[in-house]
């Protein structure tokens, strides 16, 4: 179905060591597009964990453009699912949502992050706000003192 063309294009062309990873810039806005607007994947479990991880590595090395009302959307719904009971993402890829939440919070300006907030669901507004919080609970906790 859908979801596996999607993790299929994914792996083709955009994560990791893809085989068609040199796709002329302008032909590979057009397949993260599609791939995004699939996400968050929900029918299978194991193809949803690689391609929520594909999909943090996307944004985190900015190689491809991806708009932040699709990311906090992505990163809201896919964490809304996992407090359900579904296993979509790894903790890995969970606290990489964290790390990226984190730096939109600090690059996106205020008003515009409350803007795209303000049409998420509420449970993935609630999700979101439960990530910020465990980031924070992580990073004070791991600060190590001589």
């Amino acid at each position: 179905g859908v979801p596996h063309a999607a993790s299929a294009l994914a792996s083709m062309v955009l994560i990791g060591e893809a085989p068609l990873a040199t796709v002329a810039a302008e032909d590979k806005s057009d397949i993260v597009a599609a791939f995004v607007s699939q996400l968050p994947l929900r029918e299978d479990e194991d193809e949803a964990k690689v391609c929520h991880d594909g999909f943090c590595d996307l944004i985190e090395s900015g190689s491809a453009p991806i708009d932040l009302n699709s990311i906090l959307r992505i990163i809201g719904e896919t964490m809304s699912h996992i407090r359900e009971g579904e296993d979509l993402a790894l903790p890995e890829t969970q606290f990489r949502f964290a790390r990226i939440l984190r730096r939109l919070q600090k690059d996106v300006p205020k008003d515009t992050m409350e803007k795209v907030f303000h049409y998420l669901s509420d449970d993935a507004k609630g999700c979101i706000k439960s990530l910020f919080q465990e980031y924070k609970r992580h990073h004070s906790a791991s600060v190590v003192t001589p």
